[in-house]
């Protein structure tokens, strides 16, 4: 059992459970209820997981008004690895959309499973002009971490980086609470940025869409901020269909999967 990265269920079952030679699997079918002893595969007779895919967001123009934007995560250690920043990446396409006069955006998040914090901000300042408050509150049970797994195993980890942790408050509790304070405090945005996309926008959000993309794709929701197409449907395109549709003022709409091209009315 993998999810779309090539992790997942399995070795979340590890490390709760060590190695197992024999898995239990029950299930239930029109016959009733069935139970099966499984043998292990071990990790040299299994397929290679996935390899990471496209790092750093990539703009696409569908016509001379529509483009797509893609951002795959918020991950600093993928974009870095790129070469480059997630807000130079963001502000250099932004710009772009700003001189070719772009009327509609469609912004895909379907594989974003999330990544550093403050980079989901950045892209929600391009998108709108207003900053939100965000989070009532943001707490941690502590700066380190330490959780035993039924195998008997210790998984230790510290919560904030060092330039972080001045960042928080000691509560009576001993737990840990944001400031509400620059650079991330519990305000979408402290600083605005600019040019900020005001035209016509559809956010596409999926199963694979996860932590820090699921949030900018509810708060986006939550602010009205353009038609939000988010769902777990095998049939992904019918959805799109109906999320540009549903863009106001917009006559007619088709999205092919061959060619992503979508046609606003």
């Amino acid at each position: 059992m993998r999810d779309a990265s090539g992790r997942g269920f399995a070795s979340i079952l590890y490390r709760l459970r060590g190695p197992q030679d024999v898995f239990r699997v029950e299930y239930e079918d029109g016959a009733g209820r069935h139970a099966r002893d499984l043998p292990g595969v071990p990790a040299s007779a299994r397929p290679q997981s996935a390899p990471e895919g496209p790092s750093l967001p990539t703009l696409e123009w569908l016509d001379d008004n529509t483009a797509y934007l893609a951002v795959p995560t918020f991950s600093n250690r993928r974009i870095r690895a790129a070469g480059t920043t997630f807000a130079d990446a963001i502000h250099a396409i932004f710009q772009d959309l700003e001189q070719r006069g772009a009327r509609d955006l469609i912004l895909d998040l379907r594989e974003n499973g999330g990544g550093s914090e403050p980079n989901k901000a950045v892209l929600f300042s391009y998108l709108v002009e207003r900053p939100l408050h965000r989070y009532a509150k943001v707490e941690a049970r502590g700066q380190h971490i330490s959780v035993r797994s039924l195998s008997g195993r210790t998984f230790e980890t510290d919560v904030f980086e060092a330039e972080g942790l001045p960042r928080q408050r000691r509560l009576w509790n001993r737990r840990l609470t944001r400031r509400n304070a620059p650079p991330l405090g519990l305000m979408s945005r402290w600083t605005p940025s600019s040019p900020v996309f005001k035209g016509r926008l559809v956010v596409l959000a999926g199963g694979s869409t996860l932590s820090g993309g699921a949030e900018l794709a509810s708060i986006l929701y939550h602010v009205r901020r353009g038609v939000s197409s988010a769902r777990r449907s095998a049939a992904p395109m019918r959805a799109i269909r109906a999320a540009i549709a549903g863009i106001s003022n917009c006559r007619t709409a088709t999205w092919t999967s061959r060619s992503r091209c979508c046609c606003f009315g």
